[in-house]
């Protein structure tokens, strides 16, 4: 027999229990064993700034129930500011407060959520458009903030090195998914 139909087909990459008994693995086996499967930096990067969003979350409801709920930080727990006030005053401000817990909580459960599903090898084919399309609208709504509201970032206790901080987090996760875009049509990754 001439060419390749002389040799014996490889069973290496058909799974465990798949190999004749008498398989040995060659070097190249051993090789691509050893190598980590392409795209693993790329994926890790890309999901960071969905981590650092739900660390942001979980701290906001963690604030929020320690300020609103218990009063620290000088204020008085919500409880205490009910006495002496309105039905209706206190139960728009139980709706407000709840909203506003509601808040930080949807985002770590959204964050933590895109986290774990922009990490598999194969998210939805729609994952990564559907995120970059997200992170474009808070990168300009962020320059909206800050180009027509400045005073009012001063005003609740953001500085310029803070907002930087989050518009370099958001760029970043526009580059990110990008690159996840592009990587998901060229077939580099096992993304499909």
């Amino acid at each position: 027999m001439s060419g390749g139909a002389d040799k014996m087909p490889r069973y290496s990459h058909r799974g465990p229990g798949t190999a004749p008994p008498d398989w040995e693995p060659d070097e190249d086996d051993v090789r691509r064993a050893q190598t980590p499967p392409r795209g693993g930096v790329l994926r890790g990067l890309s999901v960071a700034p969905f981590a650092i969003a739900a660390a942001v979350g979980l701290i906001g409801a963690i604030s929020w129930v320690l300020v609103i709920v218990f009063g620290l930080g000088g204020g008085q727990p919500i409880w205490d500011w009910a006495k002496g006030h309105t039905l209706g005053q206190v139960l728009a401000q139980v709706l407000l407060a709840v909203a506003i817990g509601l808040l930080p909580v949807g985002v770590t459960v959204l964050a933590s959520w895109a986290m774990v599903h922009g990490f598999r090898e194969r998210p939805s084919r729609f994952f990564w458009p559907a995120a970059q399309v997200f992170w474009s609208v808070l990168a300009v709504g962020l320059v909206y903030v800050y180009r027509a509201r400045h005073q009012w970032l001063d005003s609740i206790g953001l500085n310029a090195t803070d907002w930087w901080f989050g518009f370099c987090v958001v760029a970043f996760a526009m580059i990110t998914a990008g690159l996840r875009i592009r990587a998901q049509r060229a077939g580099r990754t096992k993304d499909s």
